[in-house]
């Protein structure tokens, strides 16, 4: 591994180590409160079936750095955060949670089978059909977080208010998903992301106060012509017209996408800062913050 890829392997490891922490808050919230209101439990669940998926998938396709160890402590980050929810859960609650706790733990050993008798060559197949067919169950697992943030829109059509959705995490998510859609498993999901994404923003400025709107149009102008000159850039160095191959252009392509990325890592801190402020965490959405947690694969 060069230096750059030292680099990028280390930043991406602190980005996914911040993201997997980016439930915490409300965690704490029902902890210290003894009741969970009205977190969901469905997102957290799917955050330790995700990372338990990139975790073998890490294995399979030799990444121990930086996807299988940040995996590592995402899935036991997970566990801890539903042992939690679960603890201060009524107890109404709890017999939806065991059945949910259940199928996602039989789902859990069924990924774990495979990837052994697969890479042991009991199913006759190669480390990368292993890889191949661990990535068509990623795209499942990832579309499930992808539509957790659901329950958030439903909340604001419901109050006919915007402010349980963060626009600058929705508005990098955008990009992102646009910028990542060339690989497999990743590119599919983040297209679906990318669609997602583009709902979430157009249900916050129809819910946003007219205060708001004005300084919208201005974050809007800038992404759709920051969006426009990406595909511009794609469209011309696919074709040639920039002579440059298209791994020079996947590379260009990289970089934009490096400095992306950091925007999207650096964006949870303005709610984070709202947080500190009112100390309270009401203003940080679990389905929300979870989306981003597949953005770092």
């Amino acid at each position: 591994m060069g230096g750059w890829e030292t680099v990028l392997g280390v930043a991406t490891a602190v980005a996914q180590v911040v993201l997997n922490l980016s439930p915490m808050p409300d965690i704490l919230t029902a902890h210290r409160r003894r009741e969970i209101g009205e977190l969901a439990a469905l997102p957290l669940v799917a955050m330790v079936v995700n990372c338990h998926f990139w975790l073998v998938y890490a294995y399979v396709v030799d990444s121990m750095f930086p996807l299988f160890a940040t995996q590592v402590f995402g899935q036991a980050a997970a566990i801890v955060y539903n042992v939690v929810y679960y603890r201060w859960s009524t107890p109404g609650k709890r017999k939806g949670l065991r059945k949910l706790y259940a199928w996602s733990f039989a789902f859990h050993c069924a990924l774990s089978v495979y990837t052994i008798v697969g890479v042991l060559g009991l199913t006759d197949q190669s480390d990368d059909q292993v890889a191949m067919y661990l990535g068509y169950v990623g795209v499942v697992i990832d579309v499930w977080l992808f539509g957790s943030p659901l329950a958030t829109l439903k909340h604001v059509i419901e109050t006919k208010s915007a402010a349980s959705i963060p626009i600058n995490l929705s508005v990098m998510m955008m990009f992102y998903g646009y910028l990542t859609g060339s690989t497999f498993p990743v590119g599919v999901t983040q297209g679906f992301g990318e669609l997602a994404a583009f709902m979430y923003n157009v249900v916050y400025f129809r819910y946003s106060t007219k205060s708001q709107r004005k300084e919208l149009h201005k974050v809007y102008a800038g992404a759709f012509a920051l969006y426009c000159a990406i595909t511009l850039y794609f469209v011309l160095g696919v074709t040639g017209a920039t002579h440059q191959t298209h791994n020079e252009v996947g590379t260009w392509l990289g970089y934009v996408g490096t400095a992306i990325s950091v925007v999207v890592f650096a964006s949870p801190f303005v709610t984070l800062k709202r947080v500190v402020e009112t100390k309270s965490a009401a203003s940080i959405p679990i389905n929300l913050s979870l989306m981003i947690l597949v953005a770092i694969k």
